[in-house]
């Protein structure tokens, strides 16, 4: 029988996920990045913006269990319908998303419009994704943690640099571990499960922090991941995980929303009541 709503079916996919195809994961992970697209758009247009035929949608439906892909779309389209404050906003990104029937201006100030309204609308999908309680969990574990390590490489390099900075300006006792010499997984070598790492990473996922988190495990740290994907390695695990969505300006992928949610987490930690 398939899923009867929008939260099932992710609780299906990731439970199924490692058994799919190649062609059937790049849809799993689709529908769970951006079930939004997958609730408004036609089957056709997030094939194509995929990388993938029609029919492979249709095939992981029918795997899931619906007789085709238009039932499980309607169960992301009724949660996109019951956010009735989230739709000016999602309608804003169709648009956006949409082909320009004009070639973009490469002036300076026509960029500059182009980045400041995908930060807004990086910024609005972060607002309606985040909760309380996640922004919670993440700051318990640091009050928590007894040394924070803090590991992000390539991309998410300047985020995992921010979020070390911050924690250790509290007075937290914070390692960032940077891979200097490319010892990283030295680094965390001595860490126990009194730590905890705090652990960024966006696709292509880097060796250093697939090792980095490896190591973690096996000293049983805790770990907060900061990821795009649900089904990220970085996020796989993780006693707090997040999912950010990086607005994309011209090809460039921004670190808007991931600093933001760094952000949020410091300052959630610094005026919290029981801060250590």
């Amino acid at each position: 029988m398939p899923a009867s709503n929008a939260d099932e079916l992710r609780l299906q996919i990731k439970r199924e996920y490692e058994g799919f195809s190649k062609q059937l994961r790049i849809v799993a992970q689709y529908i769970l990045d951006h079930p939004n697209e997958i609730g408004l758009e036609t089957v056709t247009v997030v094939a194509e913006r995929m990388g993938v035929q029609p029919s492979t949608v249709v095939r992981l439906a029918k795997v899931l269990g619906f007789d085709g892909a238009s039932q499980l779309q309607k169960l992301f389209k009724d949660e996109v319908v019951n956010s009735a404050g989230a739709l000016g906003y999602k309608e804003r990104i169709r648009r956006y998303k949409a082909p320009a029937s004009n070639a973009k201006s490469n002036h300076v100030s026509s960029v500059l419009d182009e980045a400041l309204e995908c930060g807004i609308l990086g910024l609005e999908d972060l607002r309606h994704s985040m909760n309380a309680s996640e922004i919670a969990t993440a700051v318990k574990l640091i009050q928590t943690a007894s040394t924070i390590y803090v590991a992000g490489f390539q991309r998410s390099f300047p985020v995992a640099a921010y979020l070390s900075y911050a924690l250790q300006r509290l007075r937290k006792n914070t390692i960032f571990i940077d891979g200097t010499g490319g010892l990283y997984e030295h680094q965390i070598s001595f860490a126990n499960k009194d730590d905890l790492l705090i652990a960024i990473g966006f696709n292509p996922y880097s060796d250093q922090i697939v090792a980095t988190l490896d190591q973690a495990k096996r000293n049983k740290l805790k770990i907060v991941g900061i990821s795009d994907s649900h089904v990220s390695p970085v996020v796989s695990g993780a006693h707090a995980p997040f999912i950010v969505h990086d607005p994309v300006v011209r090809g460039f992928r921004t670190l808007t929303s991931s600093m933001t949610l760094a952000q949020a987490i410091v300052l959630a930690y610094a005026f919290s009541d029981t801060k250590a």
